[in-house]
């Protein structure tokens, strides 16, 4: 499968209450372990990617929400590495308990991360009317201004939920590009507005994830069929219909393996 992949974090070792959820979080360990099975592989950054400057099966590494742990656990292991990633930031959780705080922020920002934004209250965009969703892109966007002297460029979707509508405001608020959550590699030059990407989920091998790194198609064609039982679904229930059974089945598959390890 020809195409660059942009591998999806969250937090890693401890997930960040209350937003986090263990199951998008991954072990300190494994993460090392991950970011180690790349070698060989070009790791490259967003706007290498965007600006077409990336060979055609690099990889790019970024980070939704904005949690402490990637400055406290995912920053030494990549840098021992020699990689930066990005990082989407949910702006109304700076500086609160789990999350980035501004100084580290401008941190992540002199060691060469890639700063985006991830809206402000992390709601799902395509939910929302249009002076909230203004409000959601354009304040996002002022607050990392403010906090790094100057607005980003890209932006992710919170829930992987947009339409045309979030996208046409988001390039009125002046956003570059935007990350979505479908499963794909990134053709050359790709699509701005269209980032596809891969969500890296708690318990997945080295191996596997080296494999979406390294666009293998056998790796994405499981994921995207998953991809689209799913759609179907939050069609049919609507965005928070669909969060509500999805908080459920978490919580059950916690409660089942935590009792399981007894």
């Amino acid at each position: 499968m020809a195409g660059s992949a942009v591998l999806m974090y969250h937090g890693v070792g401890e997930s960040a209450a209350p937003h986090a959820e263990l199951h998008y979080t991954v072990s300190e360990a494994a993460f090392a372990e991950q970011i180690a099975s790349l070698a060989g592989l070009e790791v490259c950054s967003l706007p290498q990617l965007l600006d077409g400057r990336a060979r055609a099966g690099s990889v790019v590494l970024s980070f939704d929400d904005g949690e402490r742990s990637v400055v406290e656990r995912a920053l030494p292991i990549l840098e021992r590495a020699g990689h930066t990633a990005t990082v989407y930031v949910t702006t109304g959780w700076i500086g609160t308990p789990g999350y980035l705080e501004a100084g580290e922020l401008r941190l992540l920002a002199e060691r060469g991360w890639t700063i985006g934004a991830h809206g402000v209250t992390h709601r799902y965009l395509s939910d929302l009317g249009d002076a909230e969703l203004a409000q959601e892109l354009e304040g996002a966007r002022a607050e990392l201004a403010r906090v790094l002297g100057a607005p980003p460029d890209h932006l992710s979707l919170p829930g992987g939920r947009a339409d045309g509508r979030v996208l046409a405001a988001a390039r009125r608020a002046g956003y570059r590009s935007l990350a979505t959550s479908r499963i794909g590699v990134n053709p050359s030059p790709p699509d701005l507005f269209g980032i596809r990407r891969v969500m890296v989920l708690r318990g997945w091998a080295a191996a596997r994830v080296r494999a979406f790194a390294a666009g293998e198609p056998r790796a994405y064609l499981s994921l995207q069929a998953r991809q689209g039982a799913l759609d179907l679904a939050k069609r049919a229930l609507g965005n928070q219909r669909y969060e509500r059974v999805r908080q459920g089945a978490f919580r059950a598959l916690t409660r089942l393996k935590g009792l399981a390890g007894r």
